[in-house]
């Protein structure tokens, strides 16, 4: 899936830009202008909240507040916070998963030599 998603940001240029819009939109941090991008989505905008939601947890370490007062402004708090939380759960969950898949290979790769074993055993037992 990752691969997918990688792929379809470099070999089509229509999602690099908006990726990259959503990047810059996201950065201001300005409620108005995620709105503004949630909006145009037009009856999906519920659906692209959630992905942005995702995509902020994953990809873009950037202030969700700004997708969660979009959210509350587009489709009313009750709405807007049952999508906001939707989308950061959801996050969360693939946040998790890529951990799960990546997490040690890429620490062993990049940390320096000693740190993993060194945890490994100061690490408490779960029983």
């Amino acid at each position: 899936m990752v691969a997918v998603c990688i792929a379809a940001y470099l070999l089509v240029p229509a999602i690099r830009s908006e990726i990259n819009r959503l990047i810059f939109v996201l950065s201001m941090a300005d409620i108005h202008a995620v709105r503004g991008w949630v909006e145009s989505a037009g009856a999906w905008a519920p659906a692209i909240s959630i992905f942005i939601m995702v995509f902020h947890a994953v990809l873009a370490p950037l202030p969700a507040v700004a997708v969660t007062f979009a959210n509350a402004a587009i489709f009313g708090w009750a709405w807007g916070a049952a999508i906001s939380w939707t989308g950061a759960m959801l996050g969360a969950v693939v946040c998790y998963w890529l951990a799960i898949g990546l997490g040690r290979s890429l620490v062993e790769r990049y940390a320096p030599t000693g740190v993993v074993a060194r945890l490994d055993e100061e690490s408490l037992p779960l029983e």
